[in-house]
């Protein structure tokens, strides 16, 4: 008897291995006729682009059926281990049994819906509290979402005791606060790669729910299914290659910072490193005064937004490397040339402005390697298997019949619809196509050749049949 389908193909596989830290996992429904939940689990690669890596189809929803489908995922990608963080829905029942089955990793929710459901339980009837008493508690709770550290944490937490009646105070303190370092920003400990929110799978499952269609059979759902993965790769790596031929325009110097950078980091990461880099031209880091001769003096450090950050001492770090203890609105942070304790390299692993500022302030060149996770490297996101194509992931089948020809047909051309939304100079070549077949003309397409100096038509009407 079937109880569930588990979905992985190669591409899935390498993307996980190569990107194993982040892993966003939901479920959709109705997407086929016997519906059973689709289980989505996606990464997020190097340039912040999502990747599906498995797919679990089941009959019915239990704890046994997904511990076994989750034992099958790792026993086919050992890379789980690498796994730190898992982002997921308060309300995803399966939660548990993936905080189980990945031990090292640390459960986070979905900031959206956190507060969605925040609003739906104050607003409840049964809630004893006036209109503008739950009006109040909801905004609360929007800024204790966004605290920056326990200090700000506990001050709006107290807030909300002042203003808050008895019954949203008690909700709070039973359902919210013992979790609270799964969904308030500043709390949070591992990667998330500035992942707050499960957009990223919403969005794939709109996507699905626009070409697969509605209870359809497994044999479709399983086509559509491949038909939208495999756009989404191609839609991907166009632009990334976009984005790279803009960046072979930089303005930089050679040997500058942001130069090298530029050569190292994706894309995307390498648009957070700028960030940092112009974050920390705005800090003034002077030495005030000399203690003693342990090297140890005071130094101040002024940010913009009228930021006042202390810093207390300098110190000595092992292997002779000079430190700095930080007293900034978010807590004490360390920093020294290479590293810094602060949230954004503890969930981005990147270099952040306290070190660059740090750097300057010693007369060491910007650029380095060692706050930079591997995920983001150029090299390591390049050094990967080539997308499947479309005919790539086509089943091996006989010649079909005429209603087979039909559903195939239907699957291109959901291909096609993708596709031509792109650019609208498609549209005019399919409507050339369907004319000419509509008129009992034959039609092929030829493709020009990219560097080709003879520009040869991209649709020939009346090409004889070969």
């Amino acid at each position: 008897m079937l109880k569930g389908i588990y979905y992985q193909d190669d591409t899935m596989k390498n993307n996980f291995h190569r990107y194993p830290e982040l892993l966003l996992v939901d479920a959709t429904y109705k997407l086929n006729q016997r519906q059973m939940p689709v289980y989505i689990m996606m990464s997020v690669d190097g340039n912040g682009d999502s990747d599906i890596v498995c797919v679990f189809v089941v009959v019915l929803e239990g704890a046994e059926l997904m511990a076994a489908l989750l034992d099958m995922f790792k026993s086919h990608n050992p890379a789980w281990e690498k796994t730190k963080t898992i982002l997921t829905d308060k309300e995803f029942a399966e939660k548990s049994i993936y905080r189980e089955n990945f031990p090292g990793a640390t459960l986070q929710l979905c900031l959206f819906h956190v507060l969605r459901t925040m609003r739906r339980d104050v607003l409840a009837a049964k809630m004893a509290a006036r209109p503008n008493q739950k009006k109040t508690a909801l905004e609360i709770f929007q800024r204790i979402a966004s605290s920056a550290d326990a200090t700000q944490y506990e001050a709006t937490r107290e807030e909300l005791r002042r203003a808050g009646p008895r019954s949203v105070v008690d909700y709070f303190d039973r359902v919210w606060h013992p979790i609270r370092e799964q969904w308030v920003v500043g709390l949070k400990q591992s990667c998330h790669y500035n992942n707050h929110t499960s957009s990223r799978l919403e969005c794939i499952n709109q996507k699905l729910k626009q070409v697969i269609a509605k209870f359809s059979c497994l044999n479709s759902f399983f086509h559509d299914l491949k038909l939208v993965i495999v756009c989404l790769r191609q839609d991907r790596d166009s632009r990334l290659a976009k984005v790279l031929m803009k960046r072979s325009f930089l303005s930089h110097d050679p040997g500058t910072a942001e130069f090298l950078f530029s050569k190292l980091l994706t894309p995307y990461s390498y648009q957070l490193v700028l960030e940092r880099i112009e974050l920390s031209k705005q800090i003034d880091l002077s030495q005030s005064q000399h203690i003693d001769s342990s090297h140890e003096k005071d130094l101040s450090l002024q940010i913009d937004l009228s930021e006042q950050i202390e810093l207390s001492k300098q110190i000595e770090i092992g292997g002779g490397e000079e430190g700095v203890t930080l007293q900034t609105p978010s807590g004490t942070i360390q920093v020294t040339p290479t590293s810094c304790t602060c949230q954004f390299v503890r969930t981005n692993e990147l270099p952040c402005e306290h070190v660059f500022a740090l750097r300057a302030n010693l007369g060491l060149q910007l650029y380095l390697e060692d706050c930079v996770a591997q995920r983001w490297l150029l090299g390591h996101y390049r050094d990967r298997p080539a997308p499947a194509t479309l005919e790539q992931e086509r089943d091996d089948v006989p010649v079909p019949g005429a209603g087979r020809v039909y559903d195939e047909a239907l699957v291109e051309t959901k291909a096609l619809a993708m596709l031509a939304s792109e650019q609208p100079q498609r549209l005019q070549v399919l409507r050339k196509l369907v004319r000419a077949w509509r008129d009992g003309q034959p039609a092929d397409v030829v493709v020009s050749e990219p560097n080709s100096a003879v520009k040869r038509p991209f649709l020939n009407e009346h090409m004889p049949p070969p």
